[in-house]
Order: structure tokens, then sequence, then C-alpha cells
């Protein structure tokens, strides 16, 4: 558990508390099948994600699979916006 008192010359104190609890069994779970299932898909986003999880049984909501593909570093492999237009300086046939 980490504690930080910041104060000054200030009337204002800030108190900031950090303390992290243990990964959920559920959640490491979760993220060795988002994991194994990447490598196979890079591809694969939060949203096809989800569904794919919830095919294998487990009852889960987009937002917790979000947050644990961000927690690993997760993002789908896929073109941006606009790929396919053109610059202004190419010709039009």
């Amino acid at each position: 558990m980490t504690i930080a008192v910041v104060s000054g010359n200030s009337p204002r104190y800030f108190f900031s508390l950090n303390i992290s609890t243990p990964e959920s069994e559920l959640n490491v779970k979760l993220k060795g099948l988002i994991n194994g299932r990447y490598e196979r898909h890079p591809d694969y986003g939060s949203p096809r994600m989800t569904d794919w999880v919830r095919d294998e049984g487990y009852d889960v909501n987009h937002k917790r699979i979000t947050r644990l593909m961000k927690d690993m570093r997760l993002q789908a492999i896929t073109p941006g916006p606009h790929t396919s237009t053109a610059r202004k300086e190419d010709e039009k046939y």
C-alpha cells in the first residue's frame, strides 16, 4: 500500500492512496483466453472478442473485455479510416 500526502504553503492538501488488489481468477482465465485467441486472430477487436468469449460460455460484459484488452495492450490490427482516399496530387482517370 502506498500513501502519498503532498502539502506546502497552499491551504490545499492532496491525498493519494494507491492500493493494488489482486486479479480475480476469472480475469486471469479470461486474459489467457483472449491472449490465445488474439495470437490466432489479431484482427479481433473488443466487440468481436466479446462475442467469441460469450460463445465459449462466459457471461461477460463488453466493457470488461475492453478493459482486459487495454490492460494487456492488445488492439485489433485493421486498416485505419480513409485508406482508399486519393491524394490531391494524384491523377484521376
